[in-house]
Order: structure tokens, then C-alpha cells, then sequence
């Protein structure tokens, strides 16, 4: 796998997302059995494909969300990022919200929400649309000793 496949199907999600948002676009589809072989997902937090071991660093922002716990992540491998991304953290006990955490683990993906029927499209949806979901699954958690400001 090299840096342009990844590149390529990067682009491709951002197409794929731009054409969902009303964008005209063309989009590539991607079979699922070429993901990991030909073309590697790579996640929102570092630029390495999704399922790399990571430490991350950031802030619990508010309680259980379905998705994990939200902490706004801003720094990775000790490397600060430009903007902290909020992402749901699994594999955790409770966190404390507004605590700063260190965490070990690895970004991962699929599809979560319940799509529109179209037999009943006034149907009241009350989950999430459909669409793709990014999280971080945490194998190791480290509350740190009072962080200096």
C-alpha cells in the first residue's frame, strides 16, 4: 500500500461526502474487500491509517454521547495539533468531564445511524442519519497528575 493509494481513497471520501451534502460531484465507489488491501482508510486524528496505535491527549467536554465519551483531543503522540477534534472515546470507564486524560490506543470506523426509509419518508427518525463514524478506542487510560495550565 503506498502514500498515493491512501491519498486517493481519502480524496474519494471527502468527494463521496461533498455529493451527500448536495455537491455535484463524482463519486469512486470503493468495494469494502479492497479496504485494508488496495486502499487503506486513514483517520481524523493523525495522518495513518485507521487501526494504528496512538497516545492522545485532551479534555472530556461532556457525559456519554452513544458514541463514547466526547473528549476534544489536542494533542497526538505528543504532538499538538492545530485544533482539537472532538471525538467519542470507547473502552473506558466513566471520564470526568472537564478532566485532561492520556490515552493509548487506535482510531476505528463504520457506519452508525438508521437510514431514511423510502416508504415512509415523513417517518419520525429519532436515531442519528446514516453515515460514517469515526471513534477512539482506548486500550490503556491515564488520568494525569494535576496538569499545569
Amino acid at each position: 500500500m503506498n502514500r498515493t493509494q491512501q491519498t486517493g481513497f481519502l480524496a474519494a471520501c471527502v468527494v463521496g461526502a461533498a455529493f451527500l451534502a448536495g455537491a455535484a460531484v463524482e463519486v469512486q465507489r470503493v468495494p469494502l474487500n479492497e479496504i485494508g488491501d488496495k486502499f487503506v482508510l486513514v483517520g481524523q486524528l493523525a495522518d495513518q491509517p485507521i487501526g494504528t496505535f496512538m497516545t492522545v491527549e485532551g479534555v472530556a467536554d461532556r457525559e456519554w454521547m452513544g458514541e463514547g465519551w466526547p473528549v476534544a483531543i489536542d494533542t497526538v503522540d505528543g504532538k499538538k495539533l492545530a485544533k482539537a477534534i472532538t471525538v467519542g472515546v470507547t473502552g473506558t470507564p466513566h471520564l470526568t468531564q472537564g478532566t485532561r486524560y492520556v490515552l493509548r490506543g487506535y482510531e476505528a470506523c463504520g457506519m452508525g445511524g438508521t437510514p431514511a426509509d423510502p416508504k415512509f419518508p415523513t417517518a419520525d427518525m429519532r436515531q442519528q442519519s446514516l453515515g460514517f463514524r469515526s471513534w477512539f478506542a482506548a486500550t490503556k487510560v491515564e488520568q494525569p497528575a494535576a496538569m499545569k495550565p
